[in-house]
């Protein structure tokens, strides 16, 4: 697999926020989880962040980085956001899920 960077991000020095922003969005997004998870629960919670991982994906995808800089940026504060809402929304779905099947004695068995 070949790992391709373009050379305009590397060669200016104010393009370090590309690296940065997703971290920070995802600092948002697990700090605003709460919301969407006491509003519309769980299961809409991660399809809604199913939507937004495919949307920042395919702006990624469709941008190239010496003409649209702020659109990549915008999409990695996207797929922090999607990041951070869908680990607090996963954890406590899958923590739902598998409650079902656990005795008290933390014992997993099947119905």
């Amino acid at each position: 697999m070949t790992l391709y960077i373009c050379p305009s991000l590397i060669s200016n020095p104010n393009n370090f926020d590309a690296a940065s922003l997703a971290p920070l969005g995802a600092l948002t997004g697990g700090l605003l989880a709460g919301i969407p998870l006491s509003r519309f629960g769980r299961r809409p919670t991660l399809l809604f962040t199913a939507a937004l991982y495919v949307a920042s994906f395919a702006v990624l995808g469709s941008s190239s980085a010496h003409e649209s800089l702020p659109v990549i940026l915008v999409a990695r504060v996207m797929n922090g956001l999607a990041v951070g809402c869908s680990i607090p929304a996963a954890q406590i779905y899958v923590r739902s899920s598998i409650g079902l099947f656990v005795d008290m004695n933390r014992r997993i068995f099947l119905p």
